[in-house]
């Protein structure tokens, strides 16, 4: 997954009170651009649990239900790989190694550190994730995890990485 994020300059309520110098600025837009990320992950996250739980994520997308074989399966079963979800057996998830790679890392610091299973590639201009669990290419072409058009996405991610970057901005002094 690759994302083009806007400029920090041209989001609004992004606050900044003191005269940035350019190393300064770039550090900000590093700053904006993994609380993009953060943001991204987090509702990509919750996107994935609320299909493998089969329902609709906040986006109306959902995943073909399990088969009624595999689902009475998966119900009766008592292995580690029927994993359920408030009871009901999970889409998706079979050894929790997809679902663990797709959990939010954390955002310390003004970055973001990557749970495993993750990959982060971040530039001035660019934001790119890549889930190295081996499975994930097959998985994401049959119940894609990752939606086919992002901008939605990632409007949203915005919208809450102003609110994450203001409030680093505050505890280094920019704010």
């Amino acid at each position: 997954m690759v994302i083009k994020p806007p400029k920090y300059k041209d989001v609004q309520g992004i606050r900044i009170t003191k005269k940035l110098s350019g190393g300064d600025s770039t550090r900000v837009v590093y700053i904006f651009n993994y609380a993009v990320l953060y943001e991204l992950i987090k509702i990509i996250y919750a996107a994935f649990m609320d299909k493998a739980a089969g329902k609709s994520d906040n986006f109306g997308n959902s995943w073909e239900p399990l088969s009624k074989k595999l689902y009475d399966w998966k119900l009766k079963s008592r292995r580690r790989t029927a994993v359920r979800i408030g009871g009901v057996p999970a889409i998706n998830i079979r050894t929790r190694e997809l679902q663990r790679a797709l959990r939010p890392g954390q955002f310390i610091g003004g970055r973001y550190i990557p749970n495993p299973g993750q990959r982060i590639f971040v530039t001035s201009n660019h934001i790119q994730l890549v889930i190295t669990v081996e499975h994930a290419g097959k998985v994401q072409e049959v119940r894609p995890f990752f939606p086919e058009d992002l901008e939605p996405l990632v409007d949203i991610a915005v919208a809450k990485a102003v609110r994450t970057t203001n409030s680093y901005l505050k505890e280094i002094g920019f704010n």
